[in-house]
């Protein structure tokens, strides 16, 4: 996410055609008309933030067990984000603790969102 769209593309056109020119015909990347908030399915892991005394989630750090915060992300669907957000104020306000696996404690550990494009339902598992 760190260059435009087009130049993502490209730089993976490029790349395509590096690794596979040698063995098929590469076809040209058709790039996406809203290529924003497509992702369909969200998960986010939860935990309990010592410092500010509230439930918090995100993601896993690649190649470790360390949750990045986040609230939002340019390629979730925007609704599945805010109900990840509502889980966790919900979580808060009944005073549930996100599971904790250094104490072995807590009530929730993931919430997983998916949003059918088609029918418009939305599915949310605790």
């Amino acid at each position: 996410m760190h260059m435009p769209y087009e130049e993502q593309l490209a730089y993976k056109q490029k790349k395509l055609e590096g690794l596979l020119s040698g063995f098929c015909r590469i076809e040209k990347i058709i790039g996406m008309e809203k290529p924003y908030h497509y992702r369909n399915k969200v998960q986010s892991a939860f935990f309990y933030d010592y410092k500010r005394k509230k439930n918090a989630s995100g993601v896993f750090q690649s190649g470790s067990g360390k949750i990045i915060q986040t609230d939002s992300c340019l390629i979730e669907n925007k609704k599945a984000s805010e109900i990840v957000k509502s889980v966790r104020k919900l979580c808060d306000s009944f005073k549930f603790r996100a599971y904790d696996e250094r104490k072995g404690f807590g009530f929730l550990r993931h919430v997983l969102v998916r949003c059918g494009y088609n029918t418009g339902e939305i599915i949310t598992t605790l």
